[in-house]
């Protein structure tokens, strides 16, 4: 943010407010995104297998998880929007 704002300051193409704000919009969208990759990523120590059989079944990147993996994965964004 600090390097946000001295551009601001310094460039005069961020130095109005549409194109500021255009900014601020495209790394948020980046943040969101990085966000979602980073919940669906699937470690494969952490998938759950219910079935020894079912082994080659397409793994949900969300409810085939171990819960307290997704949970620290969404904390981890929430964090990041608070500092944000």
């Amino acid at each position: 943010m600090e390097t946000i704002k001295s551009m601001h300051g310094s460039a005069k193409f961020y130095g109005s407010k549409d194109n500021m704000t255009n900014l601020l919009v495209k790394i948020s969208n980046q943040i969101i995104k990085a966000c979602r990759i980073w919940i669906k990523t699937v470690p494969p120590e952490l998938v759950v297998v219910v079935n020894e059989d079912d082994k080659k079944r397409k793994i949900h990147p969300i409810y085939d998880r171990v819960p307290k993996d997704i949970l620290n994965r969404i904390g981890d964004c929430i964090s990041l929007n608070k500092a944000y």
